[in-house]
């Protein structure tokens, strides 16, 4: 069974709830789904810190983009990224976790997760940046992402059109 399969389950379970935009009509080109953490910061101002409010709808916006299929930054390599991109693969890249970035408005956030398929991103868990270490974020997102998913990898891919089809930047 793929990871991609899996999804389903967890969505009847309330383990995985599934990211729509906000705009109705707006297509859908890529899934998103999201832990209950994550789906409250991206949807319930009123579930997360007061100073977090303004990039929490900045967050929901910018992946509203990337549902409908929207061009975004993409940046395979996690030592050579540019700044405006944003996903980005994080090292070590085997474990296949990659992080959402926020960085308009302060205070910057990341919300890291994996691809169960090509347009099929899972995100996991938020932090904010200041202070963040990655490496810790990284191998607690594959742990959680190994719970939901019954140790099955996320999609590790060679080339954006692994992940994504569509408009895409290389970043």
């Amino acid at each position: 069974m793929s990871t991609a399969n899996d999804i389903a389950p967890l969505v009847e379970q309330g383990r995985l709830l599934h990211v729509v935009p906000d705009l109705p009509g707006l297509s859908v080109v890529r899934d998103v789904f999201a832990t209950q953490s994550v789906y409250e910061f991206l949807t319930d101002e009123d579930a997360i810190p007061a100073q977090y409010a303004r990039v929490s709808g900045r967050a929901k916006a910018k992946i509203d983009h990337f549902i409908s299929g929207g061009v975004v930054t993409f940046a395979l390599d996690p030592q050579d990224k540019a700044r405006t991109s944003f996903i980005a693969r994080n090292d070590p890249v085997e474990m296949g976790i990659v992080d959402v970035r926020i960085t308009d408005p302060k205070p910057m956030i990341r919300i890291f997760g994996g691809f169960a398929a090509r347009n099929i991103l899972v995100l996991i868990v938020w932090h904010p940046r200041e202070g963040l270490h990655f490496q810790q974020a990284v191998i607690d997102c594959r742990r959680e992402w190994n719970s939901l998913f019954n140790n099955s990898a996320p999609l590790i891919g060679d080339t954006h059109e692994c992940y994504l089809t569509g408009h895409f930047e290389i970043g």
